[in-house]
């Protein structure tokens, strides 16, 4: 049986852990309780188990019908619903919870309960049939999931071999279909799918990895840049790949087995790179698709980053201290890997040029702007830049520790559906557009042509950005002081001709406009009541528009957005100034 968990969860870690972490205990319990009442949490949605188990999604109420995997088209118009729904059930996070619960309170119910539902779910699951089958790293996470609750459920009396032998069946059943398939996914997938493989190598102990080992290296080598950023343009997908080779590192070292450098070095880059890019809330920035996508599954803000500095820890790899125990480290490898917190620098100054991620900022104030690659594209693959949106020369923005210039997110991912291609586009991020040309031609929901590239730089303080589009150069400079920022425009026509220019600004949800003029914006917080000007030099008042964003999967949240409607005819400098202000006149 695979050791996922290197701690021993003997009797006083686990009194210990209910009395120092009541608010860990508290969630885990409300995930657990709510499955032995038959449901469980999807985005949001309170659904039935049962339905569930007969694929009827949970948003539409309809029936996925019983397909071979292959077979099945997930555009509108084409499914029952969004595949995502119910692909997030069938990754069966929920059994990480009942197997942690099952140890904290020794309640037998819990492994009873989801002892139960797997054998329902092996019974109703025929070999290649249904939408569980499709998607190479949705059925990792339900894998890594089955290893972590066997792990945490072992030496239970419920569990015997008859039923470790039908999981086992199941398992190597799945494990043969990323084999067969190990070349088709050409990002993420192939990763966490690689990495999967040599995590059932270890649970049946077999000893043929050197084939593995080597396609792995390749393709975290693709995927994980130098610089420490990603390929792929997406920090959700980032991470989900430095949580497989954390646990591919931990499960490694659990069997005494040397961790290959090729995995310890890019968790030590991206690790440094996530700590550059932290803003002022301890988050990370929303870049590119997010659809909350996990491998170590825990019911803690989907955003948390604290427990990958520490997993990292156990693997010898130092890159940040964290002020305090974090919970879903804590279960795994218990308090070794906790120590003082180390503050931010006073300044920062972070440049990322492979993957054109930079940032400028202090503990309070903060700019990150995206310049460089469009995203990840795979030679002879249908998917080009499949998690990239159209955010180059974008900023995200804070001041005096408050979020103004926000990402939209991610909040659908069905093909050819309105709402994703709205937040891929420029409009919905803080950017521009010239004549209406996108940085890249969207032809599916994972599909881009003819993408165009940025160039940036770090200089004097300042971070540059410059990106040629339909014609015309731009070149835009960030500047921050103390609680203010100065953004400056530059549009060349390098063809002569007369272009339209549209600059846009996404606001964060709690910044809501309160007036506009030719020569300034104003900008009201919600809750603390703060006003923040924008002067510009423009000579237009600009249009509000409506939008949103998604933090995370299905999450709307209704946010304004800032359209100046400009011309351009030979070249043109514009400032915009963001500074905090007494009242809004």
């Amino acid at each position: 049986m695979l050791k996922i968990f290197p701690n021993t969860f003997e009797e006083k870690f686990c009194q210990d852990f209910s009395k120092e972490q009541p608010e860990y205990n508290w969630q885990i319990l409300q995930v657990a309780n709510l499955f032995i009442d038959g449901k469980v949490d999807v985005f949001g949605i309170r659904c039935d188990l049962d339905k569930l188990l007969d694929n009827i999604d949970p948003t539409t109420g309809e029936k996925w019908p019983p397909k071979h995997y292959k077979e099945y088209r997930f555009h509108a118009g084409a499914a029952p619903g969004d595949v995502k729904f119910l692909w997030e059930y069938m990754k069966h996070n929920f059994l990480v919870s009942l197997g942690k619960a099952y140890l904290l309170t020794k309640d037998i119910r819990y492994v009873e309960k989801s002892k139960e539902f797997i054998e329902k779910w092996l019974e109703k699951t025929p070999d290649s049939i249904g939408v569980s089958w499709v998607g190479h790293v949705h059925m990792c996470q339900r894998m890594v999931n089955w290893f972590s609750w066997l792990d945490l459920t072992k030496g239970c009396s419920l569990l015997d071999a008859k039923f470790y032998a039908k999981v086992d069946e199941y398992i190597k059943k799945e494990v043969k279909l990323l084999e067969a398939e190990y070349e088709s996914p050409r990002n993420n997938h192939k990763l966490v799918s690689l990495v999967t493989i040599l995590l059932c190598e270890l649970h049946f102990e077999d000893k043929s990895s050197e084939f593995w080992l080597e396609k792995l290296a390749e393709t975290v080598d693709n995927l994980i840049y130098e610089d420490g950023g990603f390929a792929e343009q997406s920090i959700s997908y980032h991470r989900l790949c430095v949580e497989a080779l954390l646990i591919l590192g931990i499960a490694y070292t659990n069997y005494h087995m040397a961790v290959p450098d090729f995995i310890l070095e890019p968790i030590k880059r991206s690790l440094d790179y996530f700590t550059a890019l932290k803003t002022p809330a301890g988050s990370l920035p929303l870049i590119g698709d997010n659809s909350n996508e996990i491998l170590i599954a825990r019911p803690t803000d989907f955003w948390k980053t604290e427990y990958l500095f520490q997993l990292a820890r156990y693997l010898g790899i130092t890159v940040e201290s964290t002020p305090k125990v974090d919970a879903d480290a804590y279960f795994y490898v218990g308090k070794k890997t906790i120590s003082q917190a180390k503050p931010l620098p006073q300044t920062r100054e972070c440049a990322f040029s492979k993957t054109g991620h930079f940032v400028i900022g202090n503990e309070r104030d903060y700019a990150f702007l995206r310049a460089g690659e469009f995203g990840f594209y795979a030679p002879n693959s249908r998917s080009g830049h499949p998690h990239s949106h159209c955010d180059q020369l974008g900023v995200i923005l804070y001041l005096d520790g408050l979020e103004i210039l926000t990402d939209p997110g991610t909040y659908r991912y069905n093909e050819n559906d309105f709402e994703r291609m709205l937040m891929k586009d420029e409009s919905f991020h803080s950017t521009f557009l010239v004549d209406n040309k996108h940085q890249g031609v969207y032809t599916s929901s994972f599909s881009y042509a003819k993408a165009v590239d940025g160039t940036g730089r770090i200089e004097q303080g300042s971070i540059v950005g410059e990106l040629q589009i339909g014609g015309v150069k731009a070149k835009r400079r960030v500047t921050l002081s103390p609680k203010s920022c100065l953004i400056e425009d530059t549009f060349l026509a390098e063809d002569n001709n007369k272009h339209n220019l549209q600059l846009y600004f996404c606001l964060h949800p709690r910044f809501t406009i309160v007036k506009t003029e030719s020569t300034r914006v104003v900008l009201q917080h919600i809750g603390s009541r703060r006003f923040l000007a924008i002067t510009h030099d423009t000579g237009t008042i600009p249009e509000i528009l409506p939008g949103y964003v998604s933090r995370e999967y299905n999450e709307a949240l209704p946010n304004q957005r800032l359209v100046f409607n400009l011309s351009l005819e030979e070249q043109r400098e514009i400032k915009f100034h963001f500074q905090y202000v007494e009242n809004k006149d």
